[in-house]
């Protein structure tokens, strides 16, 4: 434990940083640009979205861009920060050494992967405030605790996933084939929602679930609610949890990973 304390509180120092703070304001970047120039469009191309995702107001076109923007940053950004766990030392041929370290492979794995996955998860919520409080002050008239749930099901969506991902990673040993695992898994969830909007026929008659158009579908109904999005949070945590101690079990039960 002594050994491995101080190994854990480095990488709890180094799990947040200047990177995490260009990104909240990268965020902010994209609300504003994307509530000054969606109301810019062509008229029948806002009546296209707003028919095809199922839409009602222009503050729900410019937040789906929003929820999109946010979703791909924390994913992608949690994702760079789990290469360090297991595919960048393997690619480098560093990864015997750091596992020779007197903390155990389980141990290693957890203690990179926890604090990555933190830091995602700070990031989300981060992002969420970011962007509630940016079109707060842009368009004068937005509510702060829709845009705040809707942020926090994302977060918690994002976290889980990169936690499955983190447990994939234990098969590669490549970052290139990394980082395609993880634009796959990225881009699969909205995939439905490319063809709610190109096949409408194919949902016609049928009632549509929160994956059938993932953004888009965090604006039906009333949006989340701070019951559901804080249900949707203690999960994801649980969740995540839950796969880092299955990955750390296996990078432990098998030296060949």
């Amino acid at each position: 434990m002594s050994v491995l304390s101080p190994y854990v509180r480095a990488e709890l120092r180094r799990a947040l940083g200047p990177r995490h703070l260009a990104l909240i304001t990268l965020g902010a970047v994209i609300a504003v640009v994307d509530a000054a120039l969606t109301p810019r469009l062509p008229t029948f191309a806002l009546e296209f979205l707003r028919t095809s995702l199922r839409l009602d107001t222009m503050a729900d076109l410019i937040l789906v861009n929003d929820y999109l923007g946010q979703y791909i940053i924390v994913l992608f950004a949690g994702a760079f920060e789990l290469l360090r766990v297991h595919v960048g030392p393997a690619e480098s041929r560093e990864l015997d050494l750091y596992l020779a370290k007197p903390i155990g492979r389980a141990h290693f794995l957890a203690a990179r992967s926890a604090p990555a996955l933190a830091s995602t998860f700070v990031l989300g919520l981060a992002l969420s405030v970011a962007n509630a409080l940016t079109l707060r002050l842009w368009l004068g008239d937005a509510a702060l605790v829709p845009v705040l749930t809707a942020g926090a099901a994302i977060t918690a969506f994002a976290v889980v996933l990169l936690a499955a991902l983190n447990l994939a990673f234990l098969w590669l040993r490549e970052v290139e084939h990394a980082v395609l695992l993880a634009s796959a898994a990225a881009i699969l969830p909205l995939l439905p929602t490319s063809v709610l909007i190109y096949r409408p026929d194919v949902f016609a008659g049928r009632d549509l679930s929160l994956a059938a158009a993932f953004p888009a579908s965090l604006l039906w109904h009333g949006g989340v609610s701070p019951a559901n999005a804080a249900l949707a949070l203690a999960g994801a945590l649980g969740l995540a949890s839950a796969l880092i101690a299955v990955a750390a079990w296996r990078l432990d039960r098998k030296p060949d990973l």
